[in-house]
């Protein structure tokens, strides 16, 4: 099962019988958990009596399929929910799939109508008996929105705050905190609590982020425009040094890239800057200075650039290279032209 497919299940109240949740994303997993409550209680005061929550490294074969057999009380189904399935020992996880096919064979289906069993794990080995136990099909890899994904995420928790998120609003927050959901979801809380009842648009995005952290996002787009790589390094150093995410800075770094480009493209089919300034959502000056700095790079070294960007990304996500150091070469390099 797709992660947004069982998004969609959850909101018609369909709860599948047996889940397997798994992935990096502790938050999203969570959030999941959340709905499943809510889809199988719309009473909270049933979910008191008819959840029952579980931790894998403390809980036994015995317990899970005890807590699945159990009767509900007032609901219509019994919510056993395991959390950290992957530390459920091996003995206990062996011994659950052998029982739990036993059922299986005895009464044709495992759990039973009356109950919905939901293992949730952040790390899971593809051999592990979990994933021998569950269908592939009751197996979700619960993976971060990107995108415009992304920018629907974000506003579909604003809307669950009860505000608005406009998308001038979020595209810069993704653009300012980058795309790990955590880190996205603290800050459009902040920005709410700070917004109120008002919507939240770029101004309140910026107020919550940071002015220091935004000046130096600023300073190291400029350096970029400006070829100065002494400057983008230190820029670099400091934002690396204050928690800013390798992929996030990346991010940023291939956006400018992107927008050289564009404006030297655009530049030579004869747009004047107030029209590139509308497209790129950046001031007429601004402007300006991205189209000097393009003018002065050959349109096939741009091309290699942001084939470059990709390769860093490549190696950032399945490599131990240094992040710093890779980062750096690449703004160095960018910064020669």
């Amino acid at each position: 099962m797709e992660y947004w497919g069982l998004l969609k299940a959850l909101e018609r109240g369909e709860v599948p019988t047996l889940l397997l949740l798994h992935g990096r994303e502790s938050l999203l997993i969570d959030e999941l958990l959340d709905r499943l409550t809510r889809a199988c209680f719309p009473d909270p005061a049933q979910a008191a009596l008819d959840r029952e929550s579980l931790v894998g490294e403390a809980t036994t074969a015995d317990a899970i399929l005890g807590a699945a057999a159990s009767l509900p009380f007032l609901a219509a189904r019994r919510l056993v929910i395991v959390r950290e399935a992957g530390a459920l020992p091996a003995r206990e996880a062996e011994r659950f799939l052998a029982e739990m096919e036993r059922l299986r064979g005895a009464a044709g289906a495992w759990p039973p109508p009356s109950a919905a069993v939901v293992f949730a794990a952040q790390a899971l080995d593809a051999r592990a008996p979990l994933r021998k136990a569950v269908p592939p099909e009751a197996q979700v890899e619960v993976r971060a929105p990107t995108g415009r994904a992304l920018v629907g995420w974000l506003q579909a928790r604003a809307r669950g705050l009860g505000v608005e998120l406009t998308d001038e609003a979020a595209e810069l927050l993704i653009d300012l905190v980058g795309e790990e959901p955590g880190r996205l979801a603290g800050e459009l809380e902040k920005a709410w609590l700070y917004a109120g009842e008002r919507r939240i648009d770029v101004a309140e995005v910026r107020t919550v982020v940071g002015e220091t952290r935004v000046r130096r996002l600023f300073e190291l787009t400029r350096a970029l425009e400006g070829g100065e790589a002494g400057a983008a390094l230190r820029t670099l150093d400091a934002l690396l040094t204050g928690g800013e995410e390798p992929l996030g800075l990346l991010a940023q770094v291939t956006r400018h890239v992107r927008e050289l480009w564009q404006a030297k493209g655009w530049a030579e089919q004869g747009r004047a800057v107030p029209e590139l300034a509308r497209q790129l959502r950046r001031p007429p000056k601004a402007v300006e200075a991205l189209l000097a700095r393009a003018g002065a790079i050959p349109e096939a070294r741009l091309g290699r650039a942001l084939a470059e960007c990709w390769e860093v990304e490549r190696r950032l996500k399945s490599s131990r290279d240094d992040p710093a150091g890779l980062l750096a070469v690449l703004v160095a390099g960018l910064c020669r032209g």
